[in-house]
């Protein structure tokens, strides 16, 4: 999702980074105040506007300069929702449709708004996001993907807010902490804004100049995004650094943190052998932090085609989750849901093996069988080693299996058919928020688009929709119980937990990763 660049930002960028100002301005930035990091990214914002932004460096951002309702606590682990603008949690009515919320009244607009956060101020902030006409004619902005079933949005007495939904859904709270309903001033017009709106979080962006890309997407000239603390602020959220400068579509590469041009490399770095050994956990001054992201790699296995709940499972135990995981620099994991979410957490359990194959298991469920099966994925390096190595595994328990190379595009396509003939399908996922809805409903309930395994079973679909109406620990409870049971109707073989790289300068000193959105930004301090 792009934004539009006004011609007058692109000649003052033209005037003030073509002659190597900015660059300079960043080193001295690194170099010098150490209430000032410097940033890079090869890239730039997809956009600025939070109501349709939706990169995950762009979700980081706005974790730091943001106000919602609700919002994810500065801690590391795992996730914690926690009331932000809203005074507490929301009461919920007895029929589970209705989310009311009281408004704290010390929330303000960063200058040059000054704005104060108001429930009228909420409201409208909802219905822009929510707006079909936001990124123009038959192109609704992704938010009203997410509140769908909002049928209103009430003031009422005494500084509060109330939803009403279509039906109970226990993950409102989650996506009413999305980054698209970041609060913005009242004034904010009713379409894409190619300039930052004033903000109410910890942070404001006090100047946004896009970098300039040729048609091939490399970089001319390079951008700027500059953060101050906002000064209005009086929440309780940490802000460590007076200053944060980003440049994009700048080198963004190890090299320039050792070359002291860059703190923080937001787009993550690559998870090479020698970064983890010289600078890694093991290290003696640790400047690479490795976490788990809050999504997987998996085996999206055709229910309709692979019948047989022993083959299933017997796939399941053949596959080396660590040797695909030293493929991946990843973490091994075979549960639906990923470390972060409260019910992974508390179950502490696994179903199949980490720690290599179980061969003599996966032969016993295949009982001298000897399935051969198709496997689609996608054309890139990654992939086809993957796909190399679970052959090999499958192969081991009497399992052929013929691996087809598709592009991205049509990989995608072909395997959302029911029809297409394949029986395997090596896929990621990563959730746009944290709740277990996103992985277990998303990937296996039988009426979603993204559920790839085809698996349509009444019970577990009857299960999965009673789950996604409750609240509060009966919630987490109940999700805890579907992933036991899902991993063994085994409809899919999650083999890696997806991870995050985030090496930082020997000048950052605080560093706290959350499950939400990564390296929380505004907890970052020299």
């Amino acid at each position: 999702m792009g934004v539009m660049r006004v011609l007058s930002n692109a000649l003052l960028l033209l005037a003030t980074c073509a002659t190597g100002l900015c660059a300079q301005e960043r080193t001295a930035a690194a170099q010098g105040s150490p209430s000032i990091a410097a940033f890079e990214l090869r890239s730039d914002m997809d956009s600025v506007d939070p109501a349709v932004s939706y990169l995950a460096v762009s979700w980081q951002l706005e974790y730091a300069t943001c106000a919602k309702l609700l919002n994810y606590a500065d801690d590391a682990g795992v996730v914690t929702l926690v009331p932000e603008i809203a005074a507490q949690m929301p009461h919920v009515s007895f029929d589970g449709i209705a989310y009311t919320f009281v408004v704290r009244g010390n929330f303000q607009f960063s200058p040059p708004s000054n704005e104060r956060v108001t429930p009228q101020v909420i409201k409208r902030t909802f219905e822009r996001a929510l707006n079909p006409n936001l990124f123009g004619p038959g192109q609704p902005g992704p938010a009203r993907v997410f509140l769908s079933d909002v049928i209103s949005i009430d003031l009422l007495p005494d500084n509060q807010i109330r939803f009403t939904l279509a039906q109970p859904a226990g993950d409102f709270v989650h996506r009413v902490a999305m980054p698209f309903f970041c609060v913005v001033p009242s004034s904010t017009p009713q379409s894409p804004q190619d300039q930052p709106p004033a903000t109410a979080g910890p942070y404001s962006i006090s100047r946004y100049l896009p970098a300039q890309f040729d048609s091939q997407g490399s970089p001319l000239v390079q951008g700027e995004i500059v953060l101050h603390r906002n000064p209005n602020y009086r929440g309780k959220r940490p802000a460590g650094f007076d200053e944060i400068r980003y440049a994009t579509g700048a080198p963004a590469t190890v090299d320039e943190i050792l070359g002291g041009r860059a703190d923080y490399l937001p787009e993550g770095v690559p998870p090479d052998p020698y970064l983890i050994a010289t600078y890694g956990p093991d290290s003696t001054q640790q400047q690479l932090f490795i976490n788990p992201r809050l999504g997987y790699r998996y085996l999206a296995i055709n229910t309709r085609r692979v019948t047989d709940v022993n083959v299933r499972r017997a796939i399941n135990y053949a596959v080396d989750r660590t040797a695909i995981a030293a493929l991946t620099f990843e973490m091994p994991n075979d549960n639906y849901l990923p470390p972060g979410l409260p019910a992974y957490e508390g179950a502490q359990q696994h179903t199949y093996p980490l720690a290599g194959p179980d061969i003599a298991m996966a032969s016993a469920l295949l009982a001298g069988a000897h399935p051969s099966l198709a496997m689609y994925i996608q054309d890139s390096s990654p992939s086809t080693r993957i796909a190399d190595r679970v052959a090999a595994n499958l192969d081991a328990v009497g399992i052929g299996v013929t691996v087809i190379r598709l592009p991205h595009s049509e990989f995608f396509q072909r395997i959302s058919d029911p029809d297409e003939p394949f029986d395997l399908a090596l896929a990621s996922w990563i959730a746009d928020y944290p709740d277990p809805f996103e992985f277990e409903n998303v990937l296996l309930d039988g009426n979603s688009t993204e559920n790839f395994s085809h698996f349509n079973d009444p019970s577990f679909n009857a299960r999965l929709r009673t789950a996604a109406a409750l609240t509060g620990p009966a919630r987490t409870d109940a999700y805890r119980q579907l992933d036991v049971d899902l991993m063994h109707a085994a409809p899919l073989a999650v083999l890696t937990n997806l991870m995050s790289y985030d090496f930082f300068s020997s000048r950052v000193h605080c560093q706290v990763f959350t499950a939400a959105y990564g390296v929380d930004l505004a907890a970052v301090c020299p």
